[in-house]
């Protein structure tokens, strides 16, 4: 979903770890798409993580992970399909409280990282009770913004999101994938169990 004229958020802080790359332990510092320098006060960007547990082995696997500037973040959003888009902003109207859910956090939890991240912002599932979710954030700089654009989103919902997008949406996506992150077609998901760009 396209937030950029949503989220509105004037609280912030230091970027968590929770958000930083799995690769180094250490902040996103560019760009995925256009490599630019992210870490300058005043560089609006997005990170989105994938995160896969493992019930058995009581770990968990990040499936995939990208920092990306607004900008670029902009012309892939604008690269879906109409139909997906209405689809998919439609779809966090009907199903989540964005406002409400913003002002209740920001009196109660303030800048609590957990709290942000505790439940789907769909479902309201509890993330120790989901086996897949997404982790979703705006940042600045080194700061993350606290407002519409920090959640969690179980697998349960990326689901149902998945199934709105249309097969151009899905093809860029898959195009998304192949040129950044290379999965090998033996390994790479069906898109419609784990598409990227939730927000």
């Amino acid at each position: 979903m396209d937030f950029r004229n949503l989220d509105g958020a004037n609280e912030h802080r230091e970027i968590p770890s929770v958000f930083y790359s799995d690769r180094d332990d250490k902040p996103f510092t560019h760009c995925i798409s256009c490599d630019k320098y992210l870490l300058e006060t005043g560089t609006l960007y997005v990170i989105e993580k994938a995160i896969k547990k493992y019930e058995k082995f009581k770990t968990t696997d990040t499936i995939f992970e990208y920092a990306m500037c607004m900008n670029c973040y902009h012309k892939v959003w604008q690269s879906f399909s109409s139909a997906s888009k209405t689809k998919m902003q439609d779809y966090f109207i009907r199903n989540a409280s964005l406002d409400a859910r913003r002002k209740t956090l920001s009196e109660t939890s303030a800048l609590n990282i957990e709290d942000w991240l505790s439940r789907c912002i769909i479902k309201g599932t509890p993330v120790g009770e989901v086996s897949e979710y997404q982790i979703c954030c705006q940042c600045d700089g080194k700061n993350i913004l606290f407002g519409h654009s920090l959640f969690m989103i179980s697998g349960e919902a990326v689901d149902e999101i998945a199934n709105l997008l249309s097969n151009k949406t899905l093809g860029e996506i898959d195009g998304f994938v192949g040129e950044f992150f290379g999965w090998p077609p033996e390994l790479k998901k069906s898109l419609r169990d784990q598409p990227v760009f939730v927000m």
